[in-house]
């Protein structure tokens, strides 16, 4: 029988583990790697949130960080495999802008507000230079479920599909959580369920933390066996 504290423990002591390597080790020297290692702080920090969400005994939630722990982990794959991906993040990131202050532009509340709309028309001419330029050198919109193939993680595609479903309170999660008589408030899903999505916010960190050696100052035999030690640990802790 699977032993949830047991896992919880050592999901904990990996955590403590990767904070103790981010203390020692440096970023390399260029753009490209800042942001990989942006988003490598952004999956550990997340992890810690899903942890906690076990402590109050809210795991049920947990889906919903392990989403954005899943789009963060594709990104760094992606930009790790090939730099130029930070250019197809700011292509991203310039889309969205100009469509976010087109939209808050034509608000009509927004229009009474004279000054915000002229500092939204300059953020949008910014947003749409950087647009049209990326654009210009051929970056294009890319499916997720493309990028998740790209990124070497396409196994973990389904589960981010039920994890946006979390996310957007979808009727089957709304159920999991809350359907019974009388409905349920803060009760923890079935061991089961817990024990797949702790394996799978580890598995995830792990994955990232594979990547710090690309760039960071990070050994790959210390990140080896660190990501070893919590593997070996998780596949006896499973089979009890």
């Amino acid at each position: 029988m699977m032993d949830i504290k047991k896992m919880l423990d050592r999901a904990e002591q990996f955590k403590e583990s990767v904070d103790e390597l981010f203390g020692h080790i440096e970023v390399k020297d260029s753009g490209e790697h800042r942001v990989a290692m942006m988003l490598m702080l952004t999956i550990a920090e997340q992890y810690a949130v899903a942890l906690q969400l076990f402590q109050w005994g809210s795991s049920s939630h947990a889906p919903i960080v392990l989403r954005s722990m899943l789009e963060a982990l594709v990104s760094l794959n992606l930009l790790v495999r090939d730099p130029k991906h930070a250019d197809q993040m700011r292509f991203k990131d310039a889309s969205e802008n100009v469509r976010l202050c087109d939209d808050y532009i034509n608000d009509l509340d927004m229009q009474q507000d004279k000054e915000m709309v002229g500092l939204l028309t300059k953020l949008k001419a910014e947003a749409e230079k950087d647009f049209k330029e990326l654009q210009a050198k051929g970056f294009k919109k890319k499916h997720i479920a493309d990028e998740f193939e790209l990124a070497g993680i396409k196994d973990n595609y389904l589960a981010y599909r039920v994890y946006c479903g979390a996310t957007h309170n979808q009727l089957t999660a709304l159920m999991a959580r809350h359907a019974g008589d009388p409905l349920r408030y803060h009760e923890e899903p079935p061991e089961s369920s817990r024990e797949a999505i702790l394996s799978c916010m580890v598995t995830m960190l792990a994955r990232a933390v594979h990547t710090l050696p690309a760039y960071t100052t990070a050994k790959e035999v210390e990140v080896a066996e660190l990501v070893d030690g919590v593997d070996e640990d998780w596949k006896v802790l499973q089979v009890r």
